[in-house]
C-alpha cells in the first residue's frame, strides 16, 4: 500500500515539473512576441520614431499569446508585405523598416490558412 502512494505521489510530482516547464515555455514566447512585433515595422520621420515605437509597443503590451499569434502571423508571416499606413502626420517619410517571414504553402504544414 505504502509502495502505490509513493508511486502516485512521484507521478503527479513529474506531471507537475511537465506542466511548469511549458508553462514557462508559454510565457517566453508571449515575451518575445511582445518584444518582436513591435519592432518588426516601423515607418515615418526619425523626429517621431520613440513616439511611433511606444504607440506600437503598447497595442503588445496587455495581449495574450492567442492575440499576439494572430497579429504575427497577418502582420509577419507573408510573401508580400501590405504597406503601413502613415503615422508620421504629414511630415517627409526619412525612416522605414519591416521585417516578414517568407514561406511556402508546404513549411506552413497541411491544413493551414496561410496563402502562399
Amino acid at each position: 500500500m505504502m509502495g502505490k502512494d509513493a508511486e502516485i505521489n512521484a507521478t503527479k510530482e513529474a506531471a507537475l515539473i511537465l506542466v511548469g516547464k511549458c508553462v514557462i515555455n508559454y510565457q517566453s514566447i508571449e515575451q518575445i512576441l511582445k518584444q518582436l512585433i513591435p519592432r518588426a515595422s516601423l515607418e515615418g520621420a526619425m523626429d517621431d520614431m520613440v513616439a511611433i515605437q511606444a504607440k506600437q509597443r503598447i497595442k503588445s503590451e496587455f495581449s495574450m499569446l492567442g492575440l499576439l499569434v494572430g497579429r504575427f502571423t497577418r502582420e509577419m508571416m507573408t510573401n508580400e508585405p501590405e504597406p503601413k499606413e502613415s503615422e508620421s502626420g504629414g511630415k517627409e517619410h526619412v525612416f522605414r523598416f519591416q521585417f516578414f517571414v517568407e514561406f511556402t504553402t508546404e513549411e506552413a504544414g497541411p491544413g493551414s490558412n496561410f496563402a502562399a
